[in-house]
């Protein structure tokens, strides 16, 4: 299973509640039109100022595929959609490694409250960037919270604003990361996940 990440910013003249509404009510059912997502997730952000809106996050059978399909038709019915909510110049996305370590379980189709560490990594070589994410999460975990670890694996432009993303419950209070990681940002966010009844109704 691959997975993509990918922040979006709204105009600037749309409010957070309306580009949220758009996002959901508009931009959302149009991706599931062409996109054989087998999850799919919007997390907004309770609080702004960090340069973007929403993380989304896309899972799919084969990443590959969104380029194939950006690169035609449906590329440009995206574009177009885009635009009429979201600053596309600040669209940033990236693959990622994902590996649950604790997931409770999950109603999709609902709203729920999580927690987002954005680290950014002085590493270079990717196994000490991956040691070093795996033992800041564990050193936070608790039973029945939700610990989740994304890895950021090429850069695009615009950049990905961080190279590692942990989701947590948001009541987990993390400790600041040491050595080679550093904490950028901790967002606390609504996500809506998309029920799987209608991701079923698009692969088919």
């Amino acid at each position: 299973m691959d997975k993509l990440v990918c922040t979006l910013t709204r105009r600037d003249d749309f409010e957070h509640a309306a580009f949220r509404d758009y996002y959901e009510n508009n931009h959302a059912p149009l991706a599931l039109q062409y996109m054989p997502f087998t999850r799919y997730a919007r997390s907004y952000l309770m609080d702004g100022g960090i340069g973007f809106d929403v993380l989304s996050e896309f899972w799919l059978e084969d990443a590959a595929r969104v380029g194939e399909l950006l690169g035609g038709p449906a590329g440009q019915v995206f574009a177009e959609d885009e635009a009429r909510f979201a600053d596309r110049a600040q669209i940033a996305a990236a693959p990622v490694d994902e590996f649950i370590l604790a997931r409770p379980s999950i109603q999709m189709g609902t709203v729920r409250r999580r927690k987002a560490l954005l680290l950014r990594a002085e590493a270079t070589r990717r196994e000490m960037i991956r040691g070093a994410g795996f033992d800041y999460a564990c050193s936070f975990a608790k039973p029945g919270r939700e610990l989740v670890v994304d890895f950021i694996t090429a850069r695009n432009e615009p950049a990905f604003p961080a190279d590692i993303i942990v989701w947590t419950d948001p009541s987990v209070d993390p400790p600041a990361p040491i050595g080679a990681l550093s904490l950028w940002k901790t967002i606390e966010v609504e996500t809506s996940e998309t029920a799987a009844d209608k991701l079923v109704a698009v692969a088919a």
